[in-house]
């Protein structure tokens, strides 16, 4: 199932040592314990803002959400500095034996990780729909045209609740950073899995899979799913930035799609190419969809 590691870990990294939550996060931070694959998906959201730059036909779908975005996280951000950073950094400095370059630096993180937060609200309830709608332009341009069958009312109902789950999960775990830097990588490490399957949901939508089916998929290659989702993440933290990166990590999220659906379909292919003799074939951008 969807595992109690997630509570369970949120639970225990306020009480754990750097060191002890160092030795949790080092295999995902330095990739020694996964593939190849699953190393290159890190820098994948990165690509998928270089992509988005790269092509024009991507802008006009943001511009304006993009636009009003930016303007809400600056003064959000601004907010966040003038009135929550000082009585924060007083709240930790005033602990005994509380360093007071340790207590601002406490302080600076957790509004970083507000001012996330407050991406994740208003992405999720103003801007999805760009989201949704950049990751099935950036599918087509990468030969994949998609119908998503999670704007149907059941893909609807699981959509909506893994939104509700991702944000109460980073609230949960906001306290996490208070182990500073390494706090912070927990912090990512520990919402990336559902940030990344939330990404891919209308992928998921199109094939016509179940919440169970999606699970079994990402649990065949979680490794790879935890990476990406860790760029991502890291990607959100930057002030400001961090709403232009919440639809690229999009973008990044549709080109790995788009070469899935391909490597399945070469796969069917190749099947099919060893039972049947082979066919004339037109070339048509393919479509994703179990529509009978």
């Amino acid at each position: 199932g969807i595992n109690a590691e997630y509570g369970i870990f949120a639970l225990l990294v306020p009480l754990m040592t750097s060191k002890q939550v160092l030795n949790i996060v080092k295999p995902v931070v330095t990739n020694r314990d996964i593939n190849p694959a699953a190393n290159s998906k890190f820098w994948l959201p990165l690509r998928g803002f270089t992509y988005f730059v790269k092509h024009p036909q991507l802008w006009p779908i943001v511009l304006v959400p993009l636009c009003c975005a930016l303007v809400l996280d600056l003064v959000g951000v601004i907010l966040l500095f003038a009135l929550a950073l000082k009585p924060q950094a007083d709240a930790f400095n005033s602990i005994d034996g509380m360093p007071e370059a340790v207590g601002w630096l406490i302080a600076i993180i957790l509004v970083l990780i507000e001012g996330l937060l407050l991406v994740v609200l208003i992405t999720n309830i103003v801007f999805g729909h760009f989201e949704g709608k950049i990751f099935e332009k950036t599918m087509e341009l990468e030969g994949v045209k998609i119908d998503d069958k999670s704007k149907c009312s059941d893909g609807f109902f699981f959509s909506f609740w893994m939104a509700v789950f991702r944000v109460i999960l980073l609230i949960v775990t906001i306290p996490i950073n208070l182990v500073p830097c390494i706090g912070t990588v927990a912090f990512c490490y520990i919402n990336d899995l559902l940030y990344t399957w939330e990404m891919h949901d209308p992928f998921f939508g199109a094939l016509g899979w179940t919440w169970q089916q999606q699970w079994d998929h990402i649990s065949r290659q979680k490794s790879a799913y935890y990476s990406f989702g860790m760029g991502a993440m890291l990607l959100n933290i930057i002030p400001v930035a961090n709403f232009l990166f919440a639809f690229t990590n999009n973008v990044g999220a549709a080109i790995w799609c788009a070469n899935m659906y391909k490597e399945m379909e070469a796969s069917a292919a190749a099947q099919a190419a060893s039972t049947t003799p082979p066919a004339t074939a037109t070339e048509t951008t393919p479509v994703v969809s179990l529509d009978v």
